[in-house]
């Protein structure tokens, strides 16, 4: 067991018991000189039951998943800021519902960012804004402050839609959990023009 294995595994113990108990028991891990970090006698034990129990949550997960198969894995999804913030919360924890098996690790960055992170394939799907190369660049309203002393606001006509896009890495086909995110939110656009 490494430092930091050890090291959480206390942290998590110790948590339930103070939860359970009001306090905290006794050291379950000595940190010796160097990287190397030994039970103690009460450590033992609870290191086993703790085997013991992830054990049977990877044969329940087996068993699950042999009678009804979850799609598992991570999505790394690049987005500005104002994406991140209002429109996507909502569909990211539907998705999760429908997909507990599959992490969406968000990555908030600028529009720029959100190409380059595209083009070098660290993503594996990124919002951009325009995919049509408008040619633009507009601060929606929702994102002004209250307070627009010192803003000129103009509205436009006609209006213009923004359009906010998921797009892959150029030449990467989308993986069977990026797939079902983007199966999601084409069902949830298509629900909401009708």
């Amino acid at each position: 067991m490494d430092h930091a294995e050890a090291a959480r595994q206390q942290i998590v113990v110790l948590l339930q018991c103070r939860h359970q108990h009001g306090k905290a028991p006794e050291q379950l891990f000595l940190d010796h000189l160097g990287r190397q970090t030994l039970p103690t006698a009460i450590g033992l034990p609870v290191i086993e039951q703790a085997r013991v129990m992830l054990g049977a949550l990877q044969t329940i997960r087996q068993t699950v998943d042999s009678v009804c198969p979850m799609l598992r894995g991570t999505i790394r999804l690049a987005s500005f800021p104002m994406v991140l913030a209002s429109f996507l919360p909502p569909l990211l924890r539907q998705f999760n519902r429908l997909y507990p098996g599959i992490e969406v690790v968000a990555l908030e960055v600028s529009d720029d960012e959100v190409e380059t992170l595209l083009a070098v394939g660290l993503v594996d799907v990124g919002v951009v804004l325009n995919p049509e190369n408008l040619g633009v660049t507009l601060v929606p309203e929702m994102t002004l402050p209250a307070d627009r002393q010192g803003l000129r606001v103009i509205a436009l006509s006609p209006r213009i839609e923004r359009v906010f896009s998921l797009v892959l890495p150029a030449g990467q086909a989308a993986s069977p959990a990026v797939q079902a995110l983007l199966d999601l939110l084409a069902d949830t656009a298509r629900a909401t023009t009708r």
